[in-house]
């Protein structure tokens, strides 16, 4: 997978992930000199247990690989 450089202003993007805390986890990304930026926040589904009512978000591979795919497929198609 290739990250092609910001469609704005022609300098290299980086990515960065948010890990699920309280709320959504993602990953996003950004150009370094002009804020260019997409962004995909599925990355975690939330889970209530019943008996608690406690709020889990677990994290797979699968969840992080397709987050990842989705966010350079938008930037890629931003650049083309």
């Amino acid at each position: 997978m290739f990250l092609e450089n910001c469609p704005h202003c022609g300098n290299p993007a980086e990515m960065f992930f948010k890990i699920p805390i309280y709320g959504a986890g993602g990953c996003e990304i950004k150009c370094n000199m002009c804020g260019a930026r997409v962004n995909d926040f599925n990355f975690s589904e939330h889970h209530v247990n019943e008996e608690t009512h406690a709020l889990s978000t677990p994290v797979t591979i699968a969840a992080i690989t397709g987050c990842i795919e989705r966010a350079v497929e938008r930037w890629n198609r931003r650049v083309s």
